[in-house]
């Protein structure tokens, strides 16, 4: 964290948490904003209520929304003079222009490889890096410094986005089918998924009672992922093997 100590937190420092966030506020509209402009067919199948879809909104209206964002979202910290947010904003606009528009090399959420590395990356590591090089640097003054626990909560957060990437088209398996988007969701069938799902929770909730002094316990919990190894974990690596060669 940019907080180093409680002095630190002062209407400057507020104000220029502020304007971070009003600058990922805009990206985070044009990202889905993009999707949903490239995703209408798609969406008429699994989202028929979304605005664009059901007639709510126009196209036009959805465009110009869209483009505002964007350059919203660039303007805020150019204007401010902040270089890390700036080049964060352009990281974003990047990767989830690439993650949705139809054009060669790019719609990378046809992949479930390029899915979780498009939002893992995107939100857990352009986002989180860019403010707090942004609150360090401009906002505090003070020389960037990576810290570990800067490390572990970008870890964890790009482990959350990968996951929510991977699991989160279970209720798009129909429309994405379709229309080609080879997520997980669609390789594997809802019931493989929701299996999945289980299996981690299982693991998670064993991981977090075993006791790391006793070697009893520690085999236990191995054993109980082995025992899971060919007719569950196995399958989530065969297909993110063929998602890549996809």
């Amino acid at each position: 964290m940019a907080i180093e100590n409680l002095s630190d937190v002062s209407l400057p420092f507020l104000f220029g948490l502020m304007k971070a966030i009003s600058a990922f506020s805009c990206l985070i509209v044009y990202t889905n904003g993009v999707n949903q402009l490239f995703d209408m067919e798609i969406d008429k199948v699994n989202k028929p209520y979304l605005p664009l879809v059901s007639g709510e909104m126009s196209l036009q209206m959805g465009v110009a929304i869209v483009c505002a964002s964007a350059l919203m979202g660039l303007i805020i910290p150019y204007v401010i003079g902040s270089v890390p947010l700036l080049w964060g904003a352009f990281a974003h606009l990047f990767i989830f222009s690439a993650y949705s528009i139809e054009l060669p090399l790019l719609r990378w959420k046809k992949s479930a490889i390029g899915a979780a590395f498009s939002i893992s990356v995107g939100y857990a590591v352009v986002l989180q890096l860019a403010t707090y090089l942004h609150m360090q640097t401009f906002v505090l003054g003070r020389q960037a410094k990576l810290s570990r626990t800067l490390g572990f909560g970008v870890l964890i957060m790009s482990t959350f986005y990968a996951v929510v990437a991977l699991f989160k088209d279970i209720p798009d398996i129909e429309g994405d089918r379709k229309h080609g988007i080879n997520s997980l969701a669609t390789r594997l069938g809802k019931e493989k998924m929701l299996s999945h799902v289980s299996l981690a929770s299982i693991l998670w909730t064993k991981a977090k009672a075993t006791d790391l002094e006793k070697n009893d316990e520690i085999t236990a919990f191995y054993m109980l992922i082995w025992k899971h190894k060919e007719n569950q974990v196995s399958h989530v690596f065969w297909d993110l093997s063929c998602s890549i060669k996809a």
